[in-house]
């Protein structure tokens, strides 16, 4: 099963990657032993430093109607973008709070709502939100997640998360 999962995880890097025209060729192989996982990556991308996603996540929580805190762990983008947090990019977060109950994976459908309260929380970042399509796969502890967002500033971003389910808590890599 642990097999199941990296080998799910490695396929989304590799479908985050294609979606953002990387040329893997030569890559650089970040390894995080307190989270116990590694990442392979084009090397014509680069990690953020940890400073920079948290003085991120503090400005975007500030814009925040409600001061909702926006959490992720590790963001990669291209190492030619002029800013921090420029698209694309790929951003990984660790969810350590234990498996995910039976009973919240059966509402996964009720995710357009939480679109709607991201948008109506984040007003000035996040003109519109919307979910294509929420699949969940039980077999493999997998949640996919297609979604297209318009932001004022930036414009409309397509995206596409995966969250893998583990015993611990779960996975989320998104592009």
């Amino acid at each position: 099963m642990e097999r199941n999962h990296r080998y799910m995880m490695i396929s989304s890097t590799l479908i985050c990657l294609f979606l953002t025209g990387v040329n893997i060729a030569h890559a650089k192989k970040y390894i995080y032993p307190a989270d116990n996982f590694s990442i392979t990556i084009s090397d014509t991308w680069i990690e953020i430093p940890k400073d920079i996603i948290e003085q991120y996540a503090k400005a975007t929580q500030e814009l925040s109607k409600n001061k909702q805190f926006l959490h992720v762990d590790y963001v990669f983008q291209l190492k030619n973008s002029k800013e921090w947090f420029a698209y694309p990019y790929i951003g990984i977060k660790i969810d350590k709070n234990g498996p995910m109950a039976e009973s919240e994976l059966k509402k996964i459908h009720k995710l357009h709502e939480t679109a709607k309260n991201i948008r109506n929380n984040f007003p000035t970042l996040i003109s519109e939100a919307k979910l294509n399509k929420v699949l969940y796969d039980p077999e493999k502890q997998i949640i996919v997640v297609d979604a297209t967002t318009k932001m004022p500033t930036v414009g409309t971003i397509s995206g596409i998360s995966y969250m893998y389910l583990t015993k611990y808590g779960g996975i989320k890599i998104f592009c």
